[in-house]
């Protein structure tokens, strides 16, 4: 025999000897215990030899107990005494509800215990609990207790129940910081909290289950509560939810805000899109720091005068025309404004603290009530020397499809919960005249100053290139017609007519502009020289451009030649900003004509190409598309849109069919960028069917907007096509010589657009999916007159259905 195996036999002798003596040990102790005399109730024992699976014949033992409960479950077993349990020191779990319990002494030393449910009992006397402080859950329900004070000290306590006890002083719980507690009450929570939604939303915050009570003092210890958009109209009952700091209300039907008048801990609120008039309760809310207010029916602001604390304010959209109740918010930092009835800011000018102000959708002259100086301290500034990124790579790296947005990319209807960023970042190129948020026109005598708030423009910038690396930036120029109020009445270079009166410009509701004053073009072309010089912006855009003016029936109007002052000052632009940034961009609208003259200082044009469509019009959007690929300067970005059929619902299967034409239409014909939108131009209209959710109200409170440019974003636009395969000869290339249905290969696939007048046949060299038709792994497909589709290669892992 080997010596390890002798030592492993040796071993084994010794580990045989020390059971056999542990057995003998704990019979000696087992005999030698009384159990029902240091554990007396019956019913206890039996509960716990079940939980230990201890025999009836073999005696149950103080050092068993307290070697092995950890946990103990004992419903409605006729326990009376809790004698004994004293030795169960190891206990973390214990529920012993609907039993006939007074005594908890026993209890006192089982400082290891977390959850104690002991509801349904004959309890008056808390004290033996005061020390178990790592008690985290404490059922107390359905006893006599009336004193709470012996739980004052169990700091670790998260859930208390105590209903169905007369408890008149909740007090002692106060500093208890992690509680919720259920405290008795025999008002049913309807009565109360009668709003159900607001129940639930409070039930779902709290944890808390259907089959327990809500009482008032369920909420007294909650700190936040988020019910956005859960179509509450009645908020009584959280005048209980006396510690509550942070409430968010946001998108629901409020109008009576009296419940949260006593909320005296609150510092965030938000209540946006509701639909309350009187601010009044909020009067007394002193520790408010943050207020959001926007999209409600608010006209007086005076119960916000002294809220001294309020450091960030929005009070957007609403008919609010007066702000001096603001006189006196002195901590305010951040203020949000949009409204078209606001005449003055200059009651903001002592709020020194104010560094932050957004202002939109106002009037242009609101900006010169407040002195340029208080621009400046609010972060703005005139100059930007800010680097830019490289323009050419972000036109040349995207993939198609490629999606724009007009005047600031409208809104995507079907995409309400994107932020302002993520929306932006899902098109390729977007163009606004404010093109950040932290971005204004300020008017002054001598004409509008573009302010920028650079380094809040500058995170905009790169959160949205963080989300679309490809993102072109272009800002707006208005360089034909402003707005009342942008310039002075006396001011030289509006065109006036034979009386000397302004000209207003057709259907814009603006005033027309002589651009032909070499004075007023030494100011467009310094603009944009210094808008090219700021990193910020990768180019410009001109509405209403044509090359050939002297036809159009304002031309008289001018003081010199339009035709000729119209490619000066845009030759002078050109020559201006390419001397200070590489492939700075310029784009003009010119609708569906063409622009020899303009194009060697033009990279794009926006074919804003207004309905009604017919196929002979649809070539001509073709041939100017393809005439635009071919002379404009690089890097190009060619911009086709086309407007839905505005008697159907933009998702209609009729407009998305008119969707997948111009969009295959655009793949087809350039390397451009495409985008179809609803094309609702009147400031003042009625939809077939709620644009999206709730956009009704907007109407109700006679709030002046257009839907030009909103659109929705299909899943066609998702597809990977990837880019083209070879160059400008593929573009406008017909399949099989067959006139009006054309062809065009990408890396991952192919689109085709039919406008030929009939359903066409097409034969791919290889299997492909429909997008749209969901066909996959065909050769041969059809495709109807007037449509478009995008067919994907097998490796590019489009799912199409």
């Amino acid at each position: 025999m080997t010596m390890k195996e002798k030592l492993c036999k040796s071993l084994g002798f010794q580990f045989l000897l020390l059971s056999v003596v542990g057995i003998f040990v704990y019979n000696t102790f087992a005999y030698g215990e009384n159990e029902e005399e240091w554990m007396p109730d019956p019913a206890l024992r039996e509960a716990i030899r079940e939980k230990l699976g201890v025999p009836a014949d073999t005696p149950l033992t103080q050092a068993y107990v307290q070697l092995r409960l950890t946990g103990l479950r004992g419903i409605s077993k006729g326990i009376v005494d809790l004698t004994g349990l004293e030795h169960a020191t190891d206990l973390q779990s214990l529920v012993l509800n609907s039993n006939k319990i007074s005594d908890l002494s026993p209890l006192s030393g089982l400082t290891g215990l977390v959850f104690l449910d002991l509801g349904n009992n004959e309890i008056s006397d808390l004290s033996p609990l005061a020390d178990l402080i790592n008690l985290e859950v404490l059922g107390l329900s359905g006893n006599q207790i009336t004193d709470v004070s012996p739980l004052a000290g169990l700091v670790n306590l998260k859930n208390l129940t105590l209903i169905g006890n007369e408890i008149a002083d909740l007090s002692p719980l106060a500093g208890l910081a992690n509680l919720w507690l259920c405290a008795t009450t025999s008002i049913p929570a309807e009565d109360w909290m009668p709003d159900p939604n607001l129940r639930k939303a409070v039930r779902q915050k709290l944890s808390m289950p259907m089959d327990i009570l809500l009482t008032p003092a369920c909420i007294t210890q909650m700190k936040n509560l988020d019910i956005r958009a859960m179509n509450i109209t009645n908020l009584t009952g959280l005048e209980h939810a006396v510690n509550l700091r942070v409430l968010i209300a946001y998108d629901n039907q409020i109008q009576d805000l009296r419940p949260l008048a006593n909320l005296k801990e609150i510092h965030y609120l938000n209540l946006g899109v509701n639909q309350i008039s009187d601010l009044s309760p909020l009067a007394g809310l002193v520790t408010l720091e943050v207020l959001g207010l926007s999209s409600n029916h608010i006209r007086d602001l005076s119960p916000l005068a002294g809220l001294t604390n309020l450091e960030d304010l929005s009070l957007g959209s609403n008919p609010i025309s007066d702000l001096s109740p603001l006189v006196g918010l002195a901590s305010l930092k951040k203020l949000s404004l949009n409204n078209d009835q606001i005449t003055d800011l200059s009651p903001l000018v002592g709020l020194t603290n104010l560094e932050d102000l957004r202002v939109s959708n106002v009037t242009k002259d609101i900006f010169s009530t407040l002195p340029l100086s208080k621009w400046m301290q609010f972060g703005y500034d005139e100059t930007c020397d800010l680097e830019g990124v490289p323009i050419s790579e972000r036109v040349e790296n995207r993939e198609h499809p490629s999606i724009f947005g007009a005047f600031g990319g409208g809104i995507i209807i079907n995409l309400p919960e994107l932020t302002w960023a993520e929306a932006w970042a899902y098109h390729d190129l977007t163009w606004s005249s404010l093109l950040f948020t932290s971005t204004t026109w300020l008017p002054t005598p001598e004409g509008l100053k573009h302010l920028v708030h650079i380094e809040t423009a500058r995170k905009q910038r790169d959160n949205i290139l963080s989300l679309n690396p490809n993102t072109i930036f272009i800002v707006a120029m208005n360089y034909w017609a402003a707005n009342p109020g942008e310039y002075p009445d006396d001011w030289p270079y509006w065109a006036r007519d034979e009386l000397g009166s302004i000209i207003q410009a057709e259907d814009h509701g603006t005033l027309l502009i002589d651009f032909t004053y070499p004075g007023y073009q030494d100011y467009m072309v310094k603009r944009a020289i210094a808008l090219a010089k700021c990193g910020l912006f990768d180019g410009i855009f001109f509405d209403v451009w044509r090359d050939d003016w002297r036809n159009r029936e304002m031309a008289p109007y001018y003081t010199y030649d339009v035709h000729e002052a119209a490619i000066t000052m845009l030759r002078r632009i050109r020559e201006g900003v390419d001397e200070v940034r590489d492939d700075f961009l310029i784009i003009v609208n010119t609708n569906r004509s063409k622009i020899p003259r303009s194009a060697p200082y033009v990279n794009g044009t926006f074919m804003e190409t207004i309905d009604p469509y017919s196929h002979a019009g649809l070539a001509e959007i073709e041939s100017t598309l393809l005439w635009s690929e071919q002379n404009l300067r690089e890097p190009q970005i060619n911009c086709l849109e086309g407007w839905a059929d505005k008697t159907e619902p933009l998702d209609s299967p009729r407009n998305q069919q008119w969707m997948r034409l111009f969009t295959t239409m655009g793949l087809t014909h350039s390397d451009g960028y495409v985008n179809f939108v609803s094309g609702i131009l009147s400031l003042e209209h009625e939809h077939l069917s709620d644009i999206w959710k709730e956009h009704s109200k907007t109407h109700d409170r006679g709030i002046k907007h257009s839907h030009l440019h909103d659109h929705i974003w299909d899943n066609f636009y998702d597809a990977p096509l990837g880019r083209p395969v070879g160059g400008d000869e593929t573009k406008g290339q017909l399949y099989q010589n067959r006139e009006g249905l054309f062809i065009r290969e990408f890396t991952n696939g192919w689109a085709v657009y039919n406008r030929s007048g009939k359903e066409q046949e097409i034969e791919f060299p290889e299997v492909v999916s429909g997008v749209a038709s969901g066909i996959e792994e065909k050769r041969g497909h059809v495709l109807s007159d007037l449509d478009g589709e995008i067919y994907l290669k097998s490796a590019s892992g489009l799912e199409t259905a």
